[in-house]
């Protein structure tokens, strides 16, 4: 019998099949609902109409119980924190429709920076160990988002086989069924079980989204930080090669200028979507609190503690960018440029003037999204609501 052999590459490529992970993990969800906006093939399918059905369905039931109850504040603080969702994912939804080439826009040029820093294999190891980080925040969001949603849709099913009681945890109702009727009640669970894989699919896909195109940046200052060591490194030898520190030079200006392309690109295709995610994500944290404490009601509970780890996990990814921006201005401040040509110093002092004002994500051109505006944010919440309290008394 032939004996097999296997043949082991040199070296392995953990970078690359991380970086090919975090956005396979968003294609497998959104491929899911047929909205794989990353897809080159994708295009308005039978299964892409599902998700938009499940959204207006949610967003037309909330606009109704908000105009029914519009009398009664409390009642419209209970109800609020669901229109939050609708929002945040007919907007998404907008944007896979109108501007899908938005979101392959960015993978492609995100890709671009990775193939690039890729090239040097000393780059690799720096780049692996953040992008571990980002697949490991993705399972973490789709492990946790899941078993939530999984609680969800059996516990009232489970409550009632137990003991006869009949609840519901989501505000959304089939119309003209009686909810509290057997029949009703284990139809509008049906509507439930139909309507929670849907938007686990949708929303976690938008947090895993978000991961897969900021988390990468931080990966990209290393990687690049990484290649300044190098250049300092051959500065530093008895006699340096003054044509292969040039080369160097220019390979790291040509890589910062594809990083400031792609955050630039980032903040202008983002910027109003994190307007839209975070305006909604606050409403829906000041009407949880006064619901929770004028009622006690326990979804308010539940949706206030979600709300607020989107708010701070939104946050903290825009925090990345600003925080791995100064990484890289005080690591081009490092090259000793006086060791430098005069050509190839001028071309340093452009880079340090281009990373002093490099882009940073936005709250709709309003202010940064990082952590100073989310303490910001969160005071602002705290005087609001206590301000509601005055008001409702």
């Amino acid at each position: 019998m032939a004996q097999v052999t296997v043949v082991k590459p040199a070296f392995s490529d953990p970078a690359r099949e991380l970086f090919d992970r975090i956005f396979s993990n968003v294609s497998r969800l959104y491929g899911l609902i047929g909205m794989n906006v990353l897809d080159p093939r994708y295009r308005i399918r039978g299964r892409t109409l599902v998700p938009w059905v499940v959204t207006l369905f949610a967003t037309i039931q909330v606009a109704y119980f908000l105009w029914r109850e519009r009398a009664d504040l409390l009642k419209v603080m209970v109800i609020l924190p669901y229109a939050t969702f609708p929002v945040q994912g007919l907007h998404v939804m907008l944007q896979s429709v109108t501007n899908p080439s938005n979101f392959k826009d960015l993978q492609a040029k995100s890709t671009e920076v990775f193939e690039l820093l890729n090239e040097n294999l000393t780059n690799r190891p720096r780049m692996a160990k953040v992008l571990k980080v980002a697949t490991f925040l993705q399972k973490m969001i789709i492990g946790s988002y899941g078993g939530s949603n999984g609680f969800i849709m059996v516990a009232p099913f489970i409550v009632w086989l137990i003991s006869g009681t009949k609840s519901f945890i989501f505000l959304y109702r089939i119309p003209g069924v009686d909810e509290w009727s057997t029949v009703g009640f284990l139809m509008n669970l049906a509507l439930h079980a139909f309507i929670i894989p849907i938007a686990y699919c949708k929303y976690v896909g938008i947090d895993c989204l978000f991961i897969a195109m900021i988390v990468p940046i931080a990966a990209y200052v290393d990687g690049l930080v990484n290649e300044i060591e190098e250049i300092n490194d051959l500065m530093e030898q008895a006699k340096p090669d003054q044509k292969v520190i040039r080369t160097k030079l220019i390979r790291i200006a040509k890589l910062h200028q594809l990083l400031l392309e792609y955050e630039q690109m980032l903040e202008d295709r983002y910027n109003f979507m994190a307007l839209v995610r975070i305006g909604s994500i606050v409403l829906g944290i000041i009407s949880t609190i006064v619901a929770i404490y004028e009622t006690g009601d326990h979804m308010a509970a539940f949706f206030s503690v979600f709300l607020l780890m989107q708010l701070t996990q939104n946050c903290l990814l825009g925090t990345v960018i600003t925080i791995k921006n100064e990484k890289l201005t005080e690591a081009l401040y490092d090259i000793k440029w006086y060791q430098l040509p005069g050509e190839e110093a001028k071309q340093l002092t452009l880079m340090l003037q281009a990373a002093q004002n490099a882009p940073t994500l936005t709250i709709g051109k309003i202010g940064p999204l990082d952590v100073e505006s989310y303490e910001s944010i969160m005071r602002s919440i705290y005087n609001f609501v206590m301000a509601l309290f005055a008001f409702v008394g």
